[in-house]
């Protein structure tokens, strides 16, 4: 025996265009409502990441000092050049059969571009060690970009092709014997920077955590204005 409806007889569909007591019409609508309050929220949460992204993004100008081949500091804040990885200040190569200072060399060329002065650095997020990972310009030049192209400095997720230049011509430490900078912090101990942002889920959620702590210090700032 066939049965339609509900377990106590009761038909699911009553009057024609009622659901479940319901008219389908409100059905209609609510469901409506639901596309677009879903829709609003994608948009709001889009809006919100910009809004997040614009408000994180610093520019720092004035007289830089030197840490090494891709590291400054101005005032109390630390910056480390992003893309790149350059000898550090106490590493050495080989060049010619002998002993070379090329993590000293590497920040002496950096320094040469910080002391003709008008270079802006900008970036969006921070490191472990609160450093602001930027891209440092002075004019049209993108120093991070022409540290790696002259040799001082190997790709560290950016300026492949400029890295692959400098081995091809022989440039700056590409003229001696040396071990990448992160195989010698490996080798030395000082493991400091195993992933340059990004490039791993873990990269990933490292930047996003990042982001937020620069976009807390923005928001701590702009209210103490």
């Amino acid at each position: 025996m066939a049965f339609s409806g509900n377990r106590d007889g009761s038909s699911r569909r009553g009057r024609r265009g009622v659901y479940n007591g319901v008219p389908v019409w409100r059905r209609r609508l609510r469901r409506i409502a639901d596309y677009f309050a879903a829709a609003s929220l994608m948009l709001m949460v889009a809006i919100g990441a910009a809004w997040f992204a614009r408000l994180g993004e610093q520019e720092a100008r004035g007289a830089f000092r030197v840490l090494d081949g891709d590291s400054l500091e101005l005032g109390a804040q630390r910056y480390r050049l992003q893309g790149i990885d350059a000898p550090e200040y106490s590493q050495t190569c080989r060049r010619n059969g002998a002993i070379w200072p090329c993590g000293r060399e590497a920040a002496q060329q950096l320094r040469r571009f910080v002391r003709q002065g008008g270079i802006a650095c900008s970036g969006g997020e921070i490191d472990k060690f609160d450093r602001l990972l930027v891209v440092c310009r002075k004019g049209g030049t993108d120093i991070n970009r022409q540290m790696v192209l002259e040799g001082w400095a190997v790709s560290f997720g950016d300026y492949e092709a400029e890295e692959r230049l400098a081995r091809q011509n022989g440039s700056g430490i590409w003229a001696s014997e040396f071990d990448r900078p992160r195989d010698w912090r490996e080798l030395h101990g000082r493991a400091e920077e195993a992933d340059p942002g990004g490039s791993s889920a873990a990269g990933l959620a490292s930047s996003l955590v990042n982001r937020g702590r620069l976009w807390l210090r923005s928001v701590t700032n702009w209210f103490g204005e």
